[in-house]
């Protein structure tokens, strides 16, 4: 029993120590963050990356120490706590709250002829409040005529750091329009063959339906040569090399 006064000094003790908590909603963390009333030089130092939203980091007395060090500030006047604990600040998007941000950067890249029917988002996300959406990239959309389902990422960022990703699923109306081959069997194409500034171009034929970006079979006019070429735009390819 006599060991409990002790035991309640040496708690107390701690407390007094130990900074309240402080929730930062920034990317990168700061002397200012943690140290009340420190002078500008002093508050600008950095002390390594924040907590993500929702995550927690304790940062001791020594850490800071170190920081001004490195940067040259005087510490002597400085209150700094012997730690606090630093939680990232959060915000939490709802499924619907996630599909409606996306939807109109997905419906922007649709190429002519796709439809946008509907995004489904399955789970919530965790973002600090100044996080932005940045980017929505699709997957693939397929060549056929009729309904498709598929995936697109996303990446909320704040002061140009991830602080968090996930995906989405997109339903979409493909029209024949849309289903269409970019070459078809049979069109002229310009087969540019070598590197750099050292090119040499001939008229081909293509020798198979293929949107761009795929590798087809194609033939040179002048020799009858059968060379396999990645579709550049609708009437130029490159002739891919055989390792």
């Amino acid at each position: 029993m006599r060991a409990a006064p002790f035991l309640l000094v040496f708690l107390l003790s701690i407390a007094a120590h130990a900074d309240a908590p402080v929730t930062v909603d920034a990317a990168r963390l700061r002397v200012g963050d943690v140290v009340h009333g420190a002078p500008v030089a002093a508050a600008a130092v950095d002390l390594g990356p924040a907590p993500p939203p929702g995550g927690t980091r304790l940062l001791g007395r020594s850490e800071i120490l170190d920081a001004l060090r490195r940067a040259g500030v005087e510490s002597n006047r400085l209150s700094i706590p012997a730690s606090v604990r630093i939680t990232g600040a959060s915000r939490v998007l709802e499924p619907a709250d996630v599909s409606a941000a996306v939807t109109p950067m997905i419906a922007k890249d649709l190429p002519k002829g796709v439809t946008l029917v509907r995004v489904d988002a399955s789970s919530r996300v965790v973002v600090s409040p100044r996080s932005t959406l940045r980017t929505v990239k699709l997957a693939p959309i397929p060549r056929h005529k009729g309904s498709a389902l598929i995936a697109a990422g996303m990446e909320w960022v704040c002061d140009d750091r991830v602080v968090a990703t996930g995906h989405v699923n997109v339903a979409l109306d493909v029209s024949a329009e849309a289903a269409a081959p970019d070459v078809l069997k049979g069109a002229a194409l310009v087969v540019v063959a070598g590197r750099n500034r050292v090119q040499v171009s001939a008229p081909g034929v293509s020798l198979a339906d293929g949107m761009i970006g795929d590798v087809v079979r194609a033939s040179i006019r002048s020799t009858g040569r059968i060379v396999q070429v990645r579709l550049t735009s609708k009437d130029r390819a490159a002739v891919v090399e055989q390792r």
